[in-house]
């Protein structure tokens, strides 16, 4: 059989895979790593180094995608430095024996034991989104904290190349006086075809092939080249574009990492240990964070999200096995614990807020008297009307009330939002309407009405209903997305609930009607 034929059919055998494991709310990841596992127990052969190929390049552009979404402020804002490092040093310490036990005499256990503290970027980032919960503060806080395990991972990788920078290597340092060249380069690719093989080169070639040169890693150098992009205007349509070529060519990494798999009693072992583990990290999250000043909600939220282990742990296994650094067995092992880890989050992403609810009075136990500032308001003054969604349906009702005279708040669980409300002198305050402590301790004296403008119908539904159940007795008005969200929204309680694309379509109506009458 020849290699092309071979590839195909593992790449069939990794698409049935991946199929099932989204049918039971796994990331489809974990359906390529089985079938690694599955093909090579059953002596099926490998295609002669394009498992390696794939994987080389599919790790570097995921690493360039990851490059043009860092924000440097937000990397070195003292909260996500202090709650990031902190984690990965006391994690690391709790691991280090088991790693050791596993890896003794060998001083890269170390680094293995940080890889360890990693979590899963595609697992939290899964998790969030579906949740509508990316930009929330709890959100923002585990994407903040996730960027900086990637960025220390691309530090792990590059120790583990081994090689000697060449004098060269300093010559990095001026890059970014070819920032203009870089941007004018990405204008001129357009939005096409171009822009994918552009991008492809810039990461492939310039960046990775640049430090490569030089004696670096290939896999620091697409970091760096993603990151001189970041600030670019079509950084993220460039991320998106390459997305689809960056996902296949990493089903060649986890085939591979898939096929390493070796099963004894001592990598058994090593697994059920990590797995025994995992509790013991989302415990020592949850201590960080609610040292940290963050409420219990906020803390309970960002450390399920940061249960699983990490895919990177894997590409850390992988580069350390590449060397000959460590025992080849440790990658099997690796991959098998970062499986079960997902399997075990995915019903734990699933039910986190009612975990919370039955939980809430123990977590609560663990916050300190003083707060961060992600804390919700606990008053809305003597406003008439409170707007729940800032967006531009809740913009659109927030600023006819205020034109009508009307005494208005606005409330948005997306802090980047507020700082513009706030320039142009509109009242916004921070909340989250899917954080129980919000309900218990919102002040609602004067409101006579309350509009739902978010963006999730269930997250209106749920608000109507909490609303009903903490006493509100004035008027609810839901603005509906579609007409499957109208009936849901009116057993939660909504007075009203108002179809916004209809009323869109209404609004356009009578714009066009205005402009035909005044041509005649």
């Amino acid at each position: 059989m020849d290699q092309i034929t071979l590839l195909s059919l593992w790449i069939l055998g990794a698409l049935a895979g991946g199929t099932l494991s989204r049918l039971i709310g796994l990331p489809p990841l974990v359906g390529f790593l089985l079938a690694g596992v599955v093909g090579s127990q059953l002596g099926f052969q490998s295609p002669a180094g394009a498992f390696e190929f794939m994987a080389h390049l599919g790790v570097e552009l995921l690493l360039f995608t990851i490059g043009l979404k860092i924000r440097i402020t937000e990397l070195v804002r003292p909260l996500i430095l202090t709650t990031g490092l902190a984690q990965l040093g006391v994690f690391g310490v709790a691991v280090l024996p088991l790693v050791i036990w596993f890896q003794p005499d060998n001083p890269v256990a170390y680094i293995l034991a940080i890889g360890l503290a990693f979590s899963s970027t595609v697992m939290a980032a899964k998790v969030l989104e579906a949740r509508r919960e990316t930009r929330a503060f709890h959100g923002r806080l585990t994407i903040g904290v996730l960027v900086l395990q990637d960025v220390v991972a691309v530090v792990l990788l590059s120790m583990m190349a081994g090689s000697t920078p060449s004098p060269w290597a300093l010559a990095l340092l001026a890059l970014p006086l070819v920032r203009p060249v870089l941007y004018r380069l990405l204008d001129a690719l357009g939005d096409g075809e171009l822009q994918v093989i552009g991008g492809a080169v810039l990461s492939l070639v310039i960046g990775a092939g640049l430090f490569k040169f030089v004696g670096l890693s290939g896999e620091l150098g697409a970091l760096v080249m993603g990151s001189m992009l970041a600030g670019h205007a079509k950084a993220k349509a460039l991320s998106e574009n390459l997305w689809s070529f960056r996902e296949l060519l990493l089903v060649g990494f986890f085939l591979m990492v898939g096929t390493q798999v070796d099963f004894d009693l001592d990598v058994l072992l090593l697994v059920l240990g990590l797995t025994l583990l995992l509790p013991i990290k989302g415990l020592i999250w949850l201590m960080i964070l609610t040292r940290a000043k963050l409420r219990s909600y906020t803390a309970f939220l960002a450390s399920a999200s940061l249960f699983s282990y990490s895919e990177f742990a894997l590409l850390v296994a992988a580069g350390a096995t590449s060397a000959g650094l460590i025992d080849p067995r440790w990658l099997g092992a690796m991959a098998l614990a970062v499986v079960v880890s997902f399997v075990l989050s995915a019903p734990l992403a699933r039910s986190v807020h009612g975990l919370y609810d039955r939980l809430e009075r123990r977590l609560g136990q663990f916050e300190r008297a003083d707060r961060h500032p992600d804390d919700t308001p606990l008053t809305i003054g003597n406003a008439q009307v409170l707007v729940m969604g800032m967006g531009r349906v809740g913009t659109g009702a927030y600023l006819y009330l205020c034109e009508k005279g009307v005494n208005v708040v606005g409330l948005d669980a997306d802090p980047t939002k507020i700082g513009p409300h706030c320039a142009k002198g509109r009242e916004v305050l921070f909340a989250d309407a899917d954080d129980p402590a919000l309900w218990r301790g919102l002040r609602l004296d004067g409101v006579e009405m309350i509009i739902l403008a978010m963006p999730d119908q269930g997250a209106q539904s749920q608000a109507a209903m909490q609303l009903r159940k903490m006493g509100f007795t004035g008027r609810i008005v839901s603005g509906a997305r579609n007409q499957y969200a109208i009936e849901p929204a009116r057993q939660a309680g909504a007075d009203m609930v108002y179809d916004v694309a209809d009323a869109a379509g209404v609004g356009l109506g009578e714009r066009a009607l205005e402009c035909l009458e005044r041509r005649r």
